[in-house]
């Protein structure tokens, strides 16, 4: 009996520790689209992306509209930024079909391990698209 319930309270701690993690990557996650939409704005001299597009990731489900939002806004700005400087981000929105895609292939139970670990390498690859688009702008603003 007492296995079970250190077993219980491993998992429950585990399950802290997991969403205290997913909380922080989440947060490093929208920090990174913040300083590329930051810098998009600056370069294109164009409005900023509302913080709110960004921020409201956080909140489960309203997640998937407010990341293809975001998406949609900073796609915008890399197409502007691409025609203004004759130079290509690698950030491109289509990714992130394909990540609110997969999470809603992971609904389907036979699938849903399958899908959950190709949004995983989906999010990687969005993430180094947005920091090297990042640092790509900063590097255009050195010149």
């Amino acid at each position: 009996m007492q296995n079970i319930q250190e077993f219980t309270v491993l998992i429950q701690i585990s399950l802290v520790a997991l969403t205290i993690t997913s909380i922080i990557v989440s947060g490093l996650f929208i920090l990174s689209q913040q300083k590329l939409a930051k810098n998009l704005a600056k370069i294109n001299n164009s409005e900023k992306i509302h913080p709110a597009w960004l921020w409201t990731q956080l909140i489960p489900i309203w997640s998937s509209i407010a990341f293809v939002v975001a998406a949609v806004k900073l796609d915008e700005h890399v197409k502007k930024y691409n025609t203004n400087y004759n130079e290509k981000l690698k950030f491109k929105a289509s990714l992130v079909y394909w990540y609110v895609g997969f999470l809603i292939l992971g609904l389907v139970p036979v699938i849903n391990i399958i899908a959950g670990i190709i949004n995983f390498f989906i999010f990687i690859i969005i993430w180094s698209n947005i920091s090297s688009s990042s640092k790509q702008i900063q590097n255009h603003f050195k010149k």
